[in-house]
């Protein structure tokens, strides 16, 4: 059966008891206009753990030291909640276990907000034996179109997430509460590395940065961006996205306090520098972990036929090591030197894409004091200079690529 003939898909999965439920996200995103999120039909939670342990005894939990502090798998590591299982249905309504879906319901756009950060300050930090961070613990000098202009400290959404892998708390909480449910959203599509030309991929990676623009200035931050999360759109009108987001799970309301949950938001190849030393999840971090999403799909599936890294690429370093070795492997990579052993690997068909690539680097990494910067401006001015760059950069390559 083609594609075009599903009509809806169907995800089972069990989510944190601390998190937001997916369908009550998309409905929100829904409501307030946000561009090109996948359309909810509708959701249920079906059951919990707290439920299945009910009326059962335990002994008091023992606790057995687990591997090293920061120590990240050989394998790529994914945090998403386990035993999630996708699966697609034509009907035109769902009933599990006697109980029915619930409808998603439609609203109209909500103006857009302010953004409300806090200010929060940082002490110099060196990662890797001769790689050194921008200062951020004041002013920094920012140049924009040839001069110089003062910005502002770089924005926390979870002050006081200074870890995020909180230790259990024996006594009180014994297991992960986790609920299982079921989501059912419209339309299905393309895994992002199955584009056609080139073209159709540099159209699909604007389109997902202003997709996400489009649900930050709404008042929802994604914080999951990976390669599986995105998937391309066949567009009937060209206003239309090209792509759309999926998989709303691990996203927060920006008002919102911390969730509470323990698990670390992200897919480890794709984690931010800032994430992977601990702090909390900002709209730049979104952005930096889709620049990697963008590379990994250009060396990884830029040959027809190719679904895994070449044995010798320096993205495998991006997942093995701690935390810590992570973070100072992709602070070096998106240094000027070491990204052109970057570049260096993308195949002939992307030979052109090289300066798109440096491009958006120099948006997200600029030099700050002779030192890269991973920072994240809280004013509204840096916001949207940040996410115009990356759309006028695809933009300008996009239009080379007509020509």
């Amino acid at each position: 059966m083609l594609l075009s003939d599903w009509e809806f898909v169907v995800k089972f999965s069990w989510r944190s008891d601390k998190r937001r439920a997916e369908g009550e996200l998309l409905r929100l995103a829904k409501e307030r206009g946000v561009w090109d999120v996948a359309r909810l039909f509708g959701y249920q939670d079906l059951d919990s753990i707290a439920n299945l342990r009910q009326g059962l005894q335990f002994r008091k939990p023992r606790w057995f030291p687990s591997a090293t502090s920061g120590s990240i798998s050989q394998t790529q590591s994914r945090t998403k909640s386990a035993g999630s299982k996708m699966s697609r249905s034509r009907s035109a309504g769902l009933g599990i276990g006697g109980a029915t879906l619930e409808s998603s319901s439609s609203g109209q756009k909500r103006k857009r907000h302010g953004e409300a950060a806090e200010l929060h300050q940082s002490k110099r930090s060196r990662l890797g034996s001769n790689r050194r961070w921008a200062d951020i613990t004041g002013q920094v000098t920012v140049e924009q179109g040839g001069g110089t202009e003062r910005a502002s400290k770089y924005s926390v959404e979870e002050p006081k997430a200074t870890s995020l892998m909180p230790p259990r708390d024996a006594d009180n909480e014994s297991f992960d509460n986790r609920i299982f449910c079921c989501l059912v959203t419209s339309p299905p599509g393309r895994a992002i590395h199955e584009f056609e030309p080139v073209l159709e991929f540099l159209e699909v990676c604007r389109d997902v940065t202003k997709g996400h623009r489009s649900l930050y200035q709404d008042g929802i931050l994604y914080r999951d961006v990976s390669k599986n999360n995105i998937i391309i759109m066949d567009a009937e009108k060209e206003e239309n996205p090209s792509e759309m987001l999926i998989d709303l799970d691990l996203a927060k309301e920006l008002d919102s306090g911390p969730s509470g949950a323990r698990h670390r938001t992200g897919t480890m190849e794709f984690m931010a520098i800032e994430i992977l030393e601990g702090r909390a999840h900002t709209y730049r971090h979104d952005l930096e972990l889709f620049f990697y999403v963008f590379l990994w799909v250009i060396i990884c599936y830029g040959q027809k036929g190719n679904k895994n890294l070449p044995e010798t690429s320096r993205l495998r370093r991006w997942y093995t090591g701690t935390y810590e070795d992570i973070a100072g492997n992709k602070g070096w990579d998106m240094g000027k030197r070491g990204f052109k052993n970057i570049t260096a690997e993308f195949p002939p068909q992307f030979e052109g894409v090289k300066h798109l690539a440096e491009e958006l680097r120099h948006v997200l990494f600029p030099i700050r004091d002779e030192a890269l910067f991973t920072g994240t401006y809280s004013e509204p001015k840096w916001i949207n200079s940040i996410y115009n760059g990356m759309v006028n950069a695809f933009d300008n390559a996009i239009v080379t690529y007509r020509q």
